[in-house]
């Protein structure tokens, strides 16, 4: 009878920890680079940085891509945004102005961890676009938005709440 009572008090004491996430485990971030000059003088570029963060996420995959709005010919977001690989964020810096639709170019600057997790750390866009695409009214206001999966592949297929959106710095082309 003792060594029932012995292996059912070591098994109480090992129920409260099953299922309990790990008090040290890793978090992460997924953040948003700055618009920088592309390879010529005439594209720009981006990055997005892994960092570790208590206040992130269990994931490390993901990544971004620039955006950019017209000022002067910007769309409130609407439903119709994200359907069109857009993005929902303020019109200006920080939290200013309406929630609007911003755009990916045609010729895309991204870097994107599609069936692995992104390495720690910063990595620059695979390739630069035209900060002034064709048929935009300027100014052209531009900013890199990160997407961080809470599902497998949830940034390209998922729906929004599996998703942590940041939002870059915006920098405006005359």
């Amino acid at each position: 009878m003792k060594k029932v009572g012995l292996f059912l008090a070591a098994c109480m004491m090992l129920v409260p920890t099953v299922g309990m996430a790990q008090p040290n485990a890793l978090r992460y971030m997924v953040q948003p680079g700055d618009v920088v000059p592309g390879a010529t003088a005439q594209t720009i570029t981006g990055s997005v940085t892994l960092k570790v963060s208590p206040s992130g996420q269990a994931s490390k995959s993901g990544g971004g891509c620039l955006m950019y709005i017209s000022v002067p010919d910007h769309k409130p977001c609407d439903s119709s945004c994200r359907t069109a690989g857009g993005a929902c964020a303020n019109f200006g810096p920080g939290e200013e102005g309406p929630m609007v639709c911003w755009h990916k170019p045609a010729q895309e600057s991204c870097h994107r961890s599609l069936t692995g997790d992104l390495d720690l750390g910063t990595t620059p866009f695979d390739n630069g676009t035209t900060p002034y695409p064709t048929g935009v009214k300027r100014p052209i206001r531009w900013r890199v938005v990160t997407c961080q999966n809470l599902a497998e592949l949830a940034c390209r297929f998922g729906p929004p709440s599996k998703t942590v959106l940041r939002y870059g710095d915006i920098k405006q082309f005359e």
